[in-house]
């Protein structure tokens, strides 16, 4: 096979040959840099304007706040223990006299037949529950070690748990059924204390 020879000028025609690709190419995606950032910037004034426009013009007419309410599979929360006791058709009173300072309640209608309101604090979680009836309306279907059948004031009250440490108490009173769980163990003269304070 025989061997080509470049000239210088063959060379140096080669090399203005490539470096004007290369520029022609930088220029392409500097034109496309430009034109995306145009693109954006024109996409941001439109998403302003959507959010910023209709405020302008809505005349500084504010509609009273509404009460909150979420519902989902038939349980549905809502503000207050006075808005639970509308939706459930029975009288419902925030607990007393819990050992720690709920930083967060939350007030659900049960199917509109029971009501519960959850207390979260900062090592404790408690959930308390009322509907009528006469039934075991905690939701809480494990096996304890420890029932022990107790009373709290004049009421007779079943302390499910462990050992000597209890999750969940169950009452009866006035046509209602009560329950009282929590999410760490308490003795029983703390939980006693609890529903002492609500009687």
């Amino acid at each position: 096979m025989d061997q080509v020879e470049v000239t210088e000028e063959m060379r140096e025609r080669i090399l203005d040959g490539v470096e004007k690709k290369r520029g022609a190419q930088k220029a392409g995606r500097r034109r496309y840099i430009r034109s995306g950032l145009s693109l954006a910037a024109c996409l941001a004034l439109v998403l302003l304007g959507t959010a910023v426009v209709p405020q302008l013009f809505d005349g500084g007419t504010e509609e009273p706040p509404q009460e909150q309410t979420t519902v989902a599979n038939g349980m549905e929360d809502v503000d207050s223990a006075s808005a639970l006791s509308d939706k459930v058709g029975f009288e419902v009173q925030d607990l007393t006299g819990l050992p720690f300072a709920a930083e967060h309640i939350t007030y659900t209608s049960l199917w509109g037949e029971t009501a519960q309101i959850t207390y979260e604090g900062e090592n404790q979680t408690v959930t308390y529950r009322k509907a009528p009836g006469e039934e075991d309306i905690s939701g809480d279907y494990n096996v304890y070690d420890t029932v022990t059948e107790t009373v709290a004031g004049e009421t007779a009250v079943t302390l499910k748990g462990d050992g000597d440490r209890y999750v969940l108490a169950l009452w009866t009173a006035d046509g209602y059924s009560y329950a009282l769980s929590l999410e760490n163990p308490v003795t029983e003269e703390q939980i006693i204390k609890i529903l002492e304070a609500n009687f």
